[in-house]
């Protein structure tokens, strides 16, 4: 999600420190799983909205055209980069990483609603922005 190994290594570490800090709080899941990630995502927006590093795919699908479509567009990633960050996540997380919208409101501590809207709106922005109307 962050585009390079390095700042994905530092999300992971920053990931695994809030976890150990909070750790007693997991006892009431079966599957921690989904609690990290989750602690993830949230380390990803942060670091972008920080300017430590981007929600980038390194490949994209080019939902702009065709949702279904997988492909790496150049302009699309330039594009991506300028959208808001909860914009771009479920982007991300939806097209790249294959999550459904209401996983993808869970990771992102929001209603499902919400993250269609985060979705419509950020494929709305791409499409603008790429002359794709």
């Amino acid at each position: 999600m962050l585009g390079n190994i390095d700042d994905a290594e530092d999300a992971v570490q920053e990931t695994a420190l809030a976890a150990w800090r909070h750790w007693s709080s997991t006892s009431a899941y079966q599957d921690a799983g989904p609690w990290l990630t989750r602690i993830c995502v949230h380390r990803c927006i942060d670091r972008r909205r920080r300017g430590w590093g981007r929600l980038v795919p390194l490949r994209f699908a080019s939902a702009v055209a065709a949702p279904s479509t997988l492909s790496f567009d150049p302009d699309l990633e330039g594009a991506l980069i300028r959208l808001p960050g909860r914009q771009q996540a479920v982007l991300v997380l939806h097209y790249q990483h294959g999550y459904s919208l209401d996983d993808c409101a869970h990771l992102l501590g929001c209603r499902p609603g919400t993250a269609r809207s985060h979705l419509a709106r950020g494929l709305a922005a791409l499409r603008k922005e790429l002359g794709d109307d």
